[in-house]
């Protein structure tokens, strides 16, 4: 894929955000990146995206290819004066592989940097995904020792057991590393 076309979302692109992130993280064909077979609900809906895109200093960046179709978002959020928050980034699995996720976290990156201001952004994977830990390793996202547990209702399997479910929190340095290299 050609490079994609970067832009902050509105308001008005919540009914194309949702889809992209539920299929991404939860469908049956999300590769290697999918959550599918941990949870049952979906990741997201449009009032809580809505909520998220409502908290002050929340920024989405969204990827467009040539026919403008969706198929790239990141969330930042400025967290502490110093420190931002990067989630809820998904590519369509159609378009994994391309580049879209690279030039998504370059530009959540640039942006923290330079509208908020901030020296490190910070994200959670979850603890039994070590290739995602992996994938944003090489990216200069380190894990920096804290873990978060997830709520007891959202790690429920599809057989009903609680699975033991963790976050990972990632740091990255952007004056120290490069920028999404």
């Amino acid at each position: 894929m050609n490079t994609p076309a970067l832009r902050l979302a509105t308001e008005s692109d919540i009914p194309t955000i949702v889809p992209l992130i539920v299929r991404a993280y939860r469908g049956n064909e999300s590769g290697w990146t999918s959550e599918g077979n941990m949870f049952e609900h979906d990741r997201i809906d449009e009032a809580e995206m809505l909520a998220e895109l409502s908290i002050p200093d929340t920024d989405m960046i969204l990827a467009h290819a040539e026919d403008g179709v969706l198929v790239g978002c990141g969330l930042i959020r400025k967290i502490a004066p110093n420190r931002a928050y990067f989630g809820l980034f998904a590519v369509n699995p159609d378009y994994q592989g391309g580049g879209v996720g690279k030039a998504v976290l370059a530009r959540v990156e640039e942006h923290a940097a330079t509208v908020f201001g901030v020296d490190a952004i910070e994200m959670t994977v979850l603890g039994p995904r070590p290739e995602l830990v992996e994938f944003y390793g090489r990216r200069g996202y380190v894990p920096t020792g804290e873990i978060r547990e997830l709520p007891a209702e959202v790690i429920l399997s599809e057989s009903g057991k609680l699975l033991d479910m963790s976050m990972k929190v990632l740091q990255k340095d952007l004056h120290s590393a490069s920028v999404a290299a």
